[in-house]
């Protein structure tokens, strides 16, 4: 977007609208899961979700998870509010998005932009499916990891479906992911306007009346 300026009314506005909007938190990585070497094999119109517990209330902007694609193709990144827990077999969808890879080897492949909060007290389960075979990067170990207020549960949900995935069976393990985001994205506090104390309305009403008394003199 252009904009044309004079050095009078319309230059003043533009800058008491960008002094007033909100500053724009920036995106950070706040989780990474520890790294084991170790993966396993997920097969086509297959994948998997696994479960986090949110101790601060988080802005997600995006998610990586590790794998190796078997080719070229399509993965559906997933975000589901588990709501019974991680024991459950169910859960709410509360984001999907279709991304295209190439075959790159076992990369952390990130999903697109986004804004989903992530609430404090709640489960989440965040994971993809693709149609075709897929190697995925998992870790595992007693008590999971805590970082900024996320921890990993080390348990997770396999899913059946490509572009609407269904909980199956369910795992004891983590699968590698990154989580970006922010976690100071509170609502801006409106700017205060300075209100005149009483006295000074006195004197600027007072000056007023004078210029007109001079005016009338002038004037006679």
């Amino acid at each position: 977007m252009f904009f044309s300026a004079n050095r009078t009314g319309p230059t003043f506005l533009l800058t008491a609208v960008l002094a007033a909007s909100p500053s724009i938190a920036m995106s950070t990585l706040l989780f990474e899961s520890n790294n084991l070497d170790r993966t396993f094999n997920v097969g086509g119109n297959q994948g998997i979700i696994s479960f986090f517990e949110v101790d601060q209330r988080t802005n997600l902007t995006s998610f990586s998870i590790e794998f190796d694609l078997s080719e070229n193709a399509d993965v559906n990144f997933v975000i589901y509010d588990v709501d019974q827990g991680p024991n459950s077999n169910s859960g709410t969808l509360l984001y999907q998005g279709e991304k295209s890879f190439a075959d790159d080897g076992l990369t952390f492949k990130q999903s697109d932009a986004l804004s989903l909060f992530l609430e404090t007290g709640k489960t989440y389960g965040l994971g993809l499916t693709t149609n075709i075979s897929t190697r995925v990067s998992y870790y595992f170990s007693q008590g999971g990891k805590e970082e900024n207020g996320i921890r990993s549960l080390e348990e997770n949900q396999n899913l059946t479906g490509f572009s609407f995935p269904e909980f199956n069976s369910s795992g004891s393990i983590e699968i590698r992911t990154q989580i970006f985001g922010n976690q100071d994205a509170q609502e801006e506090t409106p700017p205060t306007v300075s209100v005149p104390e009483p006295g000074t309305l006195a004197m600027f009403s007072l000056g007023l009346i004078g210029l007109g008394v001079l005016r009338r003199k002038k004037s006679s």
